[in-house]
């Protein structure tokens, strides 16, 4: 049974990593060669599904076995007055960023909204985490003498709650790339775990989700126009509304990412192959 939790080549295309046509040629027929000998194959987003049986691969060995979050971590919290005084979340309405800060992440265009939105002056992003651009991003910021965008830096996985309570919204957000729209970034299911308002900026299956949930809105990735109106729209609503948006998120991992749930049917899929081998 083979888990993949990438496409390749195109994680490799899509990144960067490797541009050279014939080398990826290669890798993709080993991949495929792979595939076709595995009893099984489990990927973690449907869309996954759909381009391996494009590339020829039965339907019948393919399963969705979506991932799951750290279940003894991430759960709804009450906000801690403390956190909020020290991070200078307190009476702000939040818009959070919490993870890798790398290219497909496309953060400048978060940037770009940011600028669009300085005439709401109680608006502001936060951005947690660090990676290959927080220093451009961070230059960005100061060159466009932004006052509504904060780095608070890297921080535990195990505290990563505690600033989620003080969210008004979660962002997700990647690059405009085919690959990322069988993708659901992992981040989706953190945040759904946590039951605040989530705003997407990816297409495909992560947008599926949050739609699938009305767990909060989607967008184009790579547009800071929309991005910026469906901030503006967030903000509209009332308090209970973009409660009752996290709490749909809630439910929507309780009923489909919940860690025993996607055991339970992995499970069966060995039961199966080994039932079949025999």
């Amino acid at each position: 049974v083979l888990d993949i939790q990438d496409m390749w080549p195109e994680t490799l295309k899509a990144t960067g990593m490797l541009s050279n046509e014939k080398a990826l040629r290669w890798i993709g027929r080993v991949a495929n060669w792979i595939y076709r000998r595995a009893r099984a194959l489990t990927v973690n987003a449907p869309g996954m599904k759909t381009s391996i049986i494009q590339k020829g691969i039965s339907a019948d060995k393919i399963f969705v076995m979506p991932n799951w979050a750290d279940e003894t971590i991430y759960m709804p919290k009450s906000q801690d007055p403390a956190i909020g005084e020290q991070y200078g979340l307190k009476n702000k309405f939040n818009i959070m960023f919490a993870g890798n800060m790398g290219l497909v992440q496309a953060l400048d265009k978060v940037i770009a909204s940011a600028e669009l939105l300085t005439d709401l002056p109680d608006v502001q992003f936060v951005m947690i985490g660090d990676g290959l651009e927080y220093d451009n991003l961070q230059k960005m910021v100061t060159e466009k003498n932004l006052t509504n965008v904060v780095f608070l830096g890297r921080h535990p996985a195990s505290a990563m709650p505690d600033f989620f309570a003080w969210a008004d919204g979660l962002l997700i957000t990647l690059t405009d790339d085919p690959l990322y729209t069988m993708t659901i970034p992992s981040k989706t299911q953190s945040y759904l775990a946590c039951g605040r308002p989530i705003i997407c900026a990816v297409a495909g299956d992560g947008a599926d989700v949050v739609n699938e949930a009305n767990a909060g809105f989607t967008v184009p990735p790579e547009n800071p126009i929309a991005l910026a109106d469906a901030i503006r729209r967030l903000y509209a609503l009332s308090p209970s509304e973009r409660d009752a948006m996290g709490a749909n998120g809630r439910q929507a991992y309780l009923d489909h990412f919940q860690q025993k749930t996607i055991v339970d049917r992995y499970e069966q899929v060995f039961l199966d192959v080994m039932k079949k081998r025999n």
